[in-house]
């Protein structure tokens, strides 16, 4: 079977590894936020790795002891990014749908807040909208984007020619910005 795949592994081969190579590995100088929150990462001399999180940081203080490129420390520094933008999503993206919900008339059951891979958002057949978490790391306008695309499906539920009508009536040119979402990726790290 290997065999028979080699060409479409030789092919997709370097696209995965320079995704890889894309994805960040944390330290000090990592300029990095959630919606709310600055990233602050520092050595301390302590064996313990201790987080602390108010309303506008998360700081991480990992053991000098310990280089922080170790797996174990980026896996809780991931691990505490994962936990903040969970929060922070739960607060901002049902408010932000509910907004545009009254505004342009759409009518939706829940927001559910999902840690997904590959999508953004989605849209069930009972109108609950799926938001990723990660569209907390966009620009405003993506987020916007993303959520009134979830939204149009509550009436179109395929991608047709009526839905981009729609899109478009909200939007102006919908397709633009859906191309300006695909130049970004959700598992950056």
């Amino acid at each position: 079977m290997l065999e028979q795949k080699r060409s479409w592994i030789e092919k997709h081969l370097p696209k995965i590894q320079a995704i890889e190579q894309q994805k960040i590995v944390f330290n000090e100088e990592t300029n990095f936020k959630t919606l709310y929150k600055k990233l602050y990462i520092h050595s301390h001399n302590s064996d313990k790795l201790k987080t602390l999180i108010n309303s506008d940081s998360i700081s991480i203080f990992y053991p000098n002891s310990i280089p922080v490129e170790n797996n174990e420390i980026q896996e809780i520094i991931k691990k505490t990014i994962i936990e903040t933008l969970r929060k922070e999503a739960k607060e901002y993206l049902p408010k932000r749908t509910y907004e545009f919900a009254q505004k342009y008339k759409f009518k939706y059951n829940q927001v559910f807040i999902k840690n997904n891979k590959t999508l953004w958002g989605s849209c069930s057949g009972k109108n609950n909208i799926n938001l990723n978490l990660h569209l907390l790391l966009l620009p405003h306008h993506l987020i916007d984007y993303v959520i009134i695309h979830e939204l149009c499906h509550t009436i179109e539920k395929n991608h047709g020619p009526r839905f981009w009508k729609l899109m478009d009536s909200i939007l102006g040119d919908a397709k633009k910005i859906s191309k300006e979402l695909k130049q970004h990726r959700i598992n950056f790290f």
